[in-house]
């Protein structure tokens, strides 16, 4: 309780709970880190990302499951490289009330890079995708 000149005033207690995801990253580190690109330093930038934009990386089964996905084949001198970011989330099916884990979010791309560019284009990639996730997952935990 605050109390003040104009009198007394209950403050919140707590502040709103801030939205969770779990982090995987599924990829080959060794078919990844072969074109540059490590996966520890790559999922310790999205977990900050997420947690400055105010979702907290936690592993819980609780929490919905937020899955990068990351596949490069080597097709002469370039690479194709897919890149996946998806959300899964528990959701009860209307017809008949089971829960399953439903992709609620997914971005998905397959770009053509040469090997030298691969961990920089791939980057590039991962970063627009965690900025479409970060504001719809907000604008959604917010409503």
């Amino acid at each position: 309780m605050l109390v003040s000149q104009s009198g007394t005033h209950d403050l919140p207690t707590s502040s709103p709970q801030r939205p969770k995801v779990s982090l995987r990253i599924e990829a080959s580190a060794k078919e990844i880190e072969t074109f540059g690109l490590r996966l520890q330093p790559l999922q310790t930038d999205i977990t900050n990302r997420l947690n400055q934009s105010n979702i907290l990386v936690e592993e819980s089964a609780d929490n919905p499951v937020l899955i990068l996905r990351l596949k490069a084949l080597e097709c002469g001198p370039q690479l194709a490289s897919y890149v996946q970011l998806a959300l899964f989330e528990q959701a009860e099916l209307v017809r008949n009330k089971t829960i399953v884990s439903a992709m609620t979010f997914s971005q998905a791309s397959l770009i053509t890079i040469t090997k030298e560019d691969f961990s920089q284009e791939v980057t590039k990639t991962v970063n627009a995708m965690l900025s479409a996730f970060i504001i719809d997952y907000n604008k959604a935990f917010a409503q």
